[in-house]
């Protein structure tokens, strides 16, 4: 992998944003009842399967899971870029919420990683916020489809949303845009340009096209 991002980086322009987003199918766990762990298993049709609850791992295994990256994010030092944290999975009103709460805790254990390795200058991405379960959704703009584990084109292009939000920020010196001026937060207008060539839009459920680091 290190190799492949000294590659990448010759081809870097000054401006240019790299969005790291690699740990969301290390990051989520089966948890048996008795307390163990368990690894997600994929069938040969490509379907997995959970044996237990579906759960995030905790602070330790995040750092151990970092540990493991910190490599290649180095190469990245002096860069401008955005460190995405694992995308929620299930939308399940029980077992969704517990897991948000983990997700939201990773954001701040990933910012000390981070600082802890001298890469304080990347920023820490969540567009969780803004995939919120369906119950909370109007039904014309339903983030999730009723299988519940994918997204809908909605979902996706919120998650768009979100990076191209943090993409400002750094083109701005830090500062979100949205900001209100009596020191409450504007909501920002619905995109409508066209949207990164990797989400694409189809009657069908919206789908990533390739990988992206």
């Amino acid at each position: 992998m290190v190799r492949k991002v000294r590659e990448w980086l010759e081809n870097l322009m000054p401006n240019d944003i790299t969005i790291v987003q690699c740990l969301d199918n290390s990051s989520f766990i089966s948890s048996t009842e008795e307390g163990g762990d368990l690894p997600i298993r994929k069938f040969n049709n490509g379907d997995y399967h959970v044996d237990g609850d579906l759960s995030y791992v905790g602070k330790e295994k995040q750092h151990q899971l970092f540990k493991v990256i910190q490599p290649f994010l180095q190469l990245l030092e002096g860069q401008k870029v955005i460190f995405v944290i694992p995308q929620v999975r299930y939308d399940d009103p029980g077992l969704e919420l517990n897991l948000r709460q983990q997700l939201a805790d990773s954001k701040i254990n990933y910012k000390d990683f981070l600082f802890c390795a001298g890469l304080g200058g990347f920023r820490v991405g969540d567009a969780n916020p803004l995939v919120p379960n369906n119950k909370i959704d109007k039904e014309d703009d339903r983030c999730w489809r009723d299988d519940p584990v994918d997204l809908t084109t909605t979902g996706y292009e919120r998650i768009v949303e979100a990076l191209e939000r943090e993409m400002e920020a750094l083109k701005g010196g830090g500062k979100k845009r949205g900001a209100d001026p009596q020191g409450g937060q504007a909501k920002r207008p619905r995109l409508t340009d066209t949207r990164a060539g990797w989400v694409t839009s189809t009657s069908g459920p919206a789908r990533r096209v390739g990988d992206r680091v």
